[in-house]
Order: C-alpha cells, then structure tokens, then sequence
C-alpha cells in the first residue's frame, strides 16, 4: 500500500505473488499429466506468467515508492536519478531495475552473471507464452523484436554484468510440455528477486512482500515460501540463505 497526502494506492504486485504462490500449490498438488495428452498444464503457466509479471509489479511499486519518499531511504539527486525519471517509461524491466539499484543506492543489483542469466531465462519463457510466434528460423529482427540475444552473442547490461544465451534454469522448451518442476522454477526466481529488493530498497523493520496463508491463518515473507520449495538455484543467492 501506497499514500500519497489523503490518497491510498493499493498495488497489484501483491495480487501477482499470491496468484503465483496459489497457481504453483496447484500445479504441485495436482497429478502430472503425460507427455503424451494434448494439454498444456495451466498451473504451471499460470505459475510462471505471474512470476514474471510479480517481477515487473514489483518494481513499479518500489520505483512509486521511492519517487514519492515512502522507502525510508534516501535517494540522491543525481544526474542518473533525473535521466531514470525522464526515461522511466522507455526502459527495458532489466534496465529499469538495474538503473534504479545503482542510482539510489550505488549498488548493483544482480551481484553475479547467474542472477542476471536466470531473470533472462524467466523472461524469455514467459515472453514466449505471451508472444509466441510459429515454429521455425527465426530472423535477426524477430530475435530483436522478443528480447532474446542470438547464439553467440552477449549483451552488457548498465550493471555492468553480462548476459549470454547459454541458459541456467531448465524449462521445458515447448508450453504443452511445462510441468510443476517448470512452475517450481520460475517460482524460485521470482522469490529471490523479491528478497533481494527487500535487501536493497526497505529498512530493516520494514516487510515489503508477504503471503498470506488462508489454511495456517499466517503470514509468510518471500524467505518462508522460498523453505517450501526444493531451490535449485541458492547457490547463485547465498545471502538469502544467511
């Protein structure tokens, strides 16, 4: 929740984590069809659709926050702060990320090349259930048009970090053959994503992403749900660990 003067914003990232957390409860709990049936698995893609979309909720939120000085963090008034006002709407969810860590707080944000390499797995799943385009070669301008980074090539972000085509997380390559262990997956990106801003963008006894559980009539923070799943990718984020 957001005020500004007498007016109380609520923001859809928190909708996008309990969607997330609820779509992936059912994709676990739920018996796995075959390879064989003509179906996709609607949890699982549900799943990762509002993994990523929790992501770039998230994100607006923080920057809304901090432009209206409710993060209890100071922001300089740099020449970086001013060109990520001005440009805001015209960046990449990587680049507005990545900008709006190092000017506000002279950090990076994805502390080593697997961090960064996964959001990019995560993205380009998720662009590929959204976007799809038919089965076949793709030309250089599609391949620009999707965001994905030709066979090869490597693209270096503001953070000064690179990103290369050779993935990290194990997704299924087609959407008929998404599973729970997909779901799993882009789960636990979206969650190490939310500790990580949680470090960089909140005071210590400030709680920014939480679940609540209806069954255990509980709050989880995003370390809590992150113990339910079977992490693949904690070495990657040892502080979320610590």
């Amino acid at each position: 929740m957001i005020r500004i003067k007498r007016t109380t914003y609520r923001t859809i990232h928190t909708d996008y984590l309990r969607f997330a957390v609820l779509s992936w409860n059912e994709c676990a709990e739920a018996t796995s069809p075959t390879s064989t049936q003509p179906y996709a698995n609607r949890s699982a893609i549900d799943t990762i659709r509002y993994s990523y979309d929790c992501i770039e909720a998230a994100v607006e939120y923080i920057y809304f926050a901090g432009v209206h000085d409710q993060l209890k963090i100071p922001i300089p008034d740099t020449w970086l702060t001013r060109y990520l006002e001005r440009r805001w709407n015209d960046l990449p969810l990587s680049d507005r990320l990545g900008c709006m860590c190092f000017a506000w707080t002279g950090a990076s944000f994805w502390r080593n090349n697997p961090q960064l390499q996964l959001f990019y797995d995560l993205k380009k799943l998720r662009d590929g259930l959204t976007h799809s385009k038919p089965t076949g070669k793709q030309t250089e301008s599609q391949l620009s048009d999707t965001g994905s980074i030709p066979i090869g090539e490597a693209k270096l972000l503001p953070s000064g970090l690179l990103v290369t085509s050779k993935p990290i997380a194990r997704f299924s390559p087609t959407p008929i053959l998404l599973s729970a262990s997909d779901a799993e997956q882009a789960l636990e990106i979206l969650l190490h994503h939310l500790i990580r801003m949680q470090d960089v963008f909140a005071v210590t006894h400030t709680t920014l992403f939480c679940f609540y559980d209806d069954q255990g009539k509980n709050i989880l923070t995003t370390s809590d749900l992150l113990q339910k799943l079977h992490c693949k990718f904690s070495k990657y984020w040892p502080h979320d660990h610590a």
